[in-house]
């Protein structure tokens, strides 16, 4: 099933996925140092 959804989605997916890995992983330093990210 992961095969075929992969092959359905190739690319478009990839780009939505690193920007919320990387919003979560802003909002998870945020939380741990307690300063306000100011690119957010």
């Amino acid at each position: 099933m992961n095969f075929l959804w992969m092959k359905t989605m190739p690319r478009s997916y990839q780009v939505p996925h690193s920007v919320v890995s990387i919003l979560s992983l802003s909002v998870l330093l945020h939380y741990c140092t307690g300063h306000p990210i100011s690119w957010i």
